[in-house]
């Protein structure tokens, strides 16, 4: 499911033109955008005008550029935040409005929810029919005036549905809750974490969300089986964890539930908020299952036995692919897919996946994993790509120090490239003029610049460097 899908057309012709300029180099040609959105021209210039408004609405120093009629870019201040952007969008958004509705409401009355948001009944009807297709994936429906289904789907996709759209400020107001505040700091003291600004908050959001489904206890739907409890209760880290839950749902008459230690236990292996060297992880049988499976995904991506720098990354994904359906796209990076790097090597991962996880996985889900796959790949190959240490021989002329800052300048966007001023060391290149004395310096390969400061001189010495690499 992608975000955008909340959002009504209009909308999400607007968002699509706005991600697509600031995932570009800078501008995209609106002939593109036409094809791409396949709407006709005056429709896509309609969007254009109401995307240029909504923007400098939204912040007056910001706003939407036309670049000889030809093709369109956007300025935006340095405190520009694009989450708070699409979520203005979002507020917007009946879907929206809708899911929010019903989340903070028990029983939904239908005649209530169209005065408070000024819709008639009859479109309700027909939105929430949409809603329940986008919510296929996550396995809940809305029906009988509720959220039905299982609860720890419930709790995943509003977890989704609220840490993706909600700016930090928005969420702040809408979370914080002193008791909960208490109950984290509980767990970071009888652990030794310390979670950072964005676990911490991640860890609130779901502790919040649990609060608002206590009212659900009596209909709560669980589908975890024997096998799977059995395993977790196993886990020191599960057992200490439920403990210090049971004590703090007992304040609420609450007993302490099972099902609850459970959710709390998943949702913190999945959003990785225990550091990879603790003994609970390495200790659990439970856990290691899915840390064979990691070895066999990393050696399928990378060809490579040693996954340790990876294995929490890992973890947090296959907790999540084992145990919830669904997932909501932001559409925030545009990361290497693995299907794109080798479709070869997605679908024998794939296979694993669906042999040792789950056949039921959405596209989401894929798409997920895909990226996740793909973003291994990338870090493992620059980590092995070997660092090129780049000398420049410069005197104190302050020709030579032009020089120097703009090679500099130039090389700094290049891949494991260093560039100091040559002293003393071995260099795996260094750049010098023709009339500097080379024998005081050690280097593997030299480089004579021309003296010149141009994009063609930039562009030769990086092809060197390539070579090198």
């Amino acid at each position: 499911m992608k975000l955008t899908e909340l959002m009504d057309k209009h909308q999400q012709v607007q968002m699509t033109i706005f991600q697509r300029i600031i995932k570009s180099d800078g501008a995209v040609r609106i002939k593109d955008l036409e094809q791409e959105l396949d709407v006709s021209v005056p429709t896509l210039q309609k969007e254009i005008r109401s995307l240029e408004t909504a923007l400098e609405l939204f912040d007056e120093e910001s706003k939407l550029v036309r670049l000889d009629n030809e093709y369109l870019s956007v300025q935006l201040a340095n405190e520009f935040s694009v989450k708070k952007f699409v979520y203005s969008y979002l507020e917007q958004a009946l879907d929206y409005q809708i899911l929010l509705f019903v989340f903070q409401h028990k029983k939904v009355s239908i005649t209530k929810m169209a005065l408070d948001l000024q819709v008639s009944e009859a479109s309700l009807f027909r939105r929430l029919k949409s809603i329940n297709q986008q919510l296929e994936e996550f396995e809940i429906q809305f029906r009988n005036k509720k959220m039905v289904g299982d609860e720890l789907q419930i709790r995943v996709f509003y977890y989704y549905f609220f840490w993706s759209s909600i700016p930090f400020t928005q969420l702040q107001k809408k979370f914080r809750n002193p008791t909960i505040q208490n109950l984290i700091q509980v767990i970071e003291k009888h652990f030794h974490l310390a979670f950072t600004k964005e676990q911490y908050w991640k860890l609130l959001v779901w502790l919040g969300i649990m609060h608002s489904r206590f009212d659900y206890r009596g209909e709560q739907k669980h589908r975890l089986d024997k096998e799977t409890i059995h395993a977790i209760e196993q886990d020191v880290f599960y057992q200490e964890l439920k403990n210090i839950l049971a004590r703090y749902l007992s304040r609420f008459a609450f007993q302490g539930s099972d099902e609850e230690s459970i959710y709390l236990y998943f949702f913190i292996l999945s959003e990785d908020l225990l550091p990879s060297d603790k003994k609970w992880l390495t200790q659990s049988p439970f856990i290691a299952k899915f840390l064979a499976l990691n070895k066999k995904i990393y050696q399928e991506i990378v060809e490579d036995s040693d996954v340790s720098s990876f294995d929490v990354f890992l973890l947090e994904l296959h907790v999540k692919i084992a145990f919830s359906k669904g997932w909501i796209d932001t559409e925030e990076n545009d990361l290497l897919l693995l299907s794109d790097y080798d479709a070869t090597k997605m679908s024998a991962c794939m296979s694993i996946i669906e042999d040792e996880l789950s056949k039921d996985i959405s596209n989401s889900q894929w798409r997920m994993l895909d990226q996740a796959y793909g973003l291994v790949v990338d870090i493992y190959q620059r980590r092995q790509q070997k660092e090129l240490l780049v000398g420049i021989a410069v005197d104190d002329s302050l020709q030579s120090e032009e020089i120097y800052q703009f090679i500099q300048q130039h090389l700094a966007s290049v891949p494991s490239v260093r560039v100091k001023k040559a002293k003393q060391r071995v260099y795996s290149l260094l750049i010098a003029s023709e009339y500097t004395d080379v024998s005081q310096y050690t280097y593997e390969e030299l480089y004579l610049f021309s003296g010149r400061v141009s994009l063609f001189e930039v562009n030769r010495l990086k092809q060197a460097i390539q070579e090198l690499l």
